[in-house]
C-alpha cells in the first residue's frame, strides 16, 4: 500500500499579487492565465471566475504569490502577450498596495 503526503512549502513568498481580467468568453482562457502564472513562478492562492452567458463575457480574479523577486509593473507588462491573444482588459497590482477607498 502506497501513501502520499503533502509536503509543506519550503520557499518564502516574495510577492503577493492580484490579477483581474475580462474578455469575450472562449475556450483556453483559464489555461493561458494559469500557464502564464506558472511560467512566472506564481502559485495561485485564490481564484474566482464567472462566465456571463447572456453577454458572452468571461471575468476572472486571481490572488497569486511568487517565489521569485518581481514587481507588479514587470508582471503587468509580461501579461500583455496573453491579454492580447484574448483581447482582455486587465489589471494587475501588488496585493499590499494601498488603494483609494470611499466610505459613505
Amino acid at each position: 500500500m502506497t501513501t502520499s503526503t503533502i509536503e509543506p512549502r519550503t520557499h518564502s513568498t516574495l510577492g503577493d499579487f492580484v490579477l483581474t481580467l475580462s474578455c469575450a468568453d472562449r475556450p483556453g482562457i483559464v489555461h493561458a492565465v494559469a500557464t502564464f502564472l506558472m511560467e512566472q513562478g506564481g502559485n495561485i492562492r485564490e481564484s474566482q471566475q464567472f462566465g456571463d452567458q447572456e453577454h458572452g463575457r468571461f471575468f476572472m480574479r486571481i490572488d497569486f504569490e511568487t517565489a521569485q523577486s518581481t514587481d507588479a509593473e514587470t508582471l503587468h507588462a509580461a501579461f500583455a502577450t496573453v491579454a492580447g491573444r484574448f483581447a482582455m482588459t486587465y489589471e494587475l497590482w501588488a496585493a499590499r498596495a494601498p488603494y483609494r477607498t470611499l466610505i459613505l
